[in-house]
């Protein structure tokens, strides 16, 4: 998995990802998805995410937002979560 995270109030953030080729899965798989986690263990994921899937994506917290920044995917957006 190639995802990205941020570490905001004790809280885990994972951002995206993708997959690796493998003998077994030549096609690559890419995600849109956000989970978050107090513990590491137990994880909640955010639906709806409206940005497209990437992996290698830079994350960051600036002002109480999550924030998200092009990644692989041939895009060059930038997209606030407020919901941190």
């Amino acid at each position: 998995m190639i995802g990205s995270s941020a570490v905001k109030d004790s809280r885990i953030w994972i951002l995206g990802g993708g997959t690796y080729d493998t003998p077994d899965r030549p096609t690559r798989l890419f995600y849109n998805d956000v989970w978050h986690s107090p513990n590491g263990t137990d994880w909640t994921e955010i639906p709806d995410t409206p940005w497209l899937p990437r992996h290698a994506a830079s994350v960051f917290i600036h002002r109480d937002a999550l924030w998200m920044v092009t990644g692989n995917n041939m895009q060059s957006d930038v997209w606030r979560l407020d919901r941190t």
